[in-house]
């Protein structure tokens, strides 16, 4: 019997399309396992309704609209819920869920459409939706609502959350540089993030110490320094010497001790890398992997940035050890665009080891260098918020923060 023999030339042509194709199916396989999420889900109390969400849209529970970490504004997003299977398609508008093992954050009206009410809590599973073009379709959406005037505090007997809720018991420091330094150690000034802050979080009191020029990372010539105020990168323009000051207020009675630490700082640090050259030598890992404490070693000594958030926080536990601290991780920046992510990350990652708050602005603010660099409308110069972008700052930390307590 003769064997019929391959026509080699005919597989030389056929070979590589069918090796593209299975390149192809590989490819749309990873992206589909990738593309799906399992995890908790929970939803927002009615009472958020006329909450600004991160994205700067008014919330309504009515909406189909959702809360995620990575996905961008605007995407939609096919929720199922993994006891009933039952789906809902939502709009992404604000970010979060914060809490740990929490994928979504479902407006009340998606809950109820998923039988999720009664759970408080489901398991779902997460996918990115696409409409089929060739079929009409049109999501639930806020402008089918009727207007209601938010900027009343009443609406039919109705007060948004973020209108009425306060904390009248708890006072606020804040640290950092000119993105909150602008908004005066009053926190009255509306180019600065913390003057909104104060109007939507309302506590007791609130004080800033920040100063423009400020960096996390000191030098070799980093020493105490109480009085200087140069607004400029400086040896001595550094959140280790905030933290002294407030330490100094406190303890001549100018400051009520704080119950609620806030640091956003981290763009000097990449913006003016060239003078902070061992700013990112070190990892956060690296530096905890030492189990003594470094409080008791000079600033001095703290070159890097993931040893200065350690030293100044430890610093700040040991001074005011009720209080609770959150770093914030600034937004992006037109001009220290380069290396400001690495910073953030670094700021996160300590954040993490220290088991303490972080807020990534740089990701939850809506507010992109790129943006920026073509049309200033939230920063006035790429870096330095405008009222505008200060604002849109506030509301975003308040709501983020508002997830970091409650998770406490």
């Amino acid at each position: 019997m003769r064997l019929k023999i391959c026509n080699f030339q005919h597989l030389r042509h056929s070979l590589p399309l069918t090796m593209g194709l299975l390149f192809v199916c590989c490819l749309l396989a990873t992206d589909v396992a990738w593309a799906q999420e399992r995890g908790k889900a929970s939803y927002y109390s009615r009472k958020t309704t006329g909450a600004y969400t991160s994205s700067g849209r008014r919330f309504h529970s009515d909406s189909m609209f959702c809360a995620h970490r990575k996905y961008p504004f605007g995407t939609l997003l096919k929720v199922t819920n993994i006891s009933n299977g039952q789906e809902v398609v939502v709009k992404v508008v604000d970010r979060g869920p914060f809490i740990k093992g929490r994928i979504i954050d479902l407006s009340y009206a998606a809950a109820r459409k998923i039988g999720m009410i009664s759970q408080g809590v489901g398991s779902v599973v997460v996918t990115p939706y696409k409409p089929n073009k060739g079929v009409p379709f049109k999501m639930d959406d806020p402008e089918e609502l009727p207007e209601i005037d938010f900027e009343n505090t009443v609406q039919e007997g109705f007060t948004p959350a973020w209108v009425t809720e306060s904390h009248p018991t708890m006072h606020v420091a804040i640290l950092g540089d000119s993105n909150s330094w602008i908004g005066g150690d009053d926190c009255t000034k509306p180019q600065g993030w913390n003057k909104w802050f104060v109007d939507y979080f309302k506590p007791a009191s609130c004080r800033s110490y920040a100063r423009s020029g400020a960096t996390w990372t000191n030098t070799p010539n980093t020493r105490r320094n109480i009085q200087q105020n140069i607004q400029t990168l400086g040896d001595d323009n550094v959140i280790y010497n905030q933290v002294v000051r407030l330490d100094d207020a406190v303890g001549r009675g100018r400051q009520q001790s704080p119950q609620l630490i806030i640091i956003m700082a981290g763009t000097n640090d990449a913006w003016f890398l060239d003078k902070r050259p061992h700013a990112l030598e070190k990892t956060a890992q690296q530096v905890f992997a030492d189990s003594e404490s470094p409080v008791s070693k000079q600033p001095s000594a703290m070159l890097t940035l993931a040893e200065s958030i350690r030293y100044n926080c430890e610093l700040l536990k040991r001074c005011f050890p009720q209080a609770k601290i959150v770093l914030i991780a600034p937004l992006q920046s037109v001009q220290a665009a380069r290396h400001l992510n690495a910073v953030n990350q670094t700021i996160e990652d300590c954040a993490r080891q220290m088991k303490i708050g972080v807020i990534r602005l740089d990701r939850l603010s809506g507010i992109t260098s790129a943006s920026e660099n073509k049309t200033k409308r939230y920063t006035t110069d790429g870096t330095h918020t405008s009222v505008e972008g200060a604002k849109r700052c506030g509301r975003c930390i308040v709501s983020a923060l508002g997830e970091l307590l409650k998770a406490k």
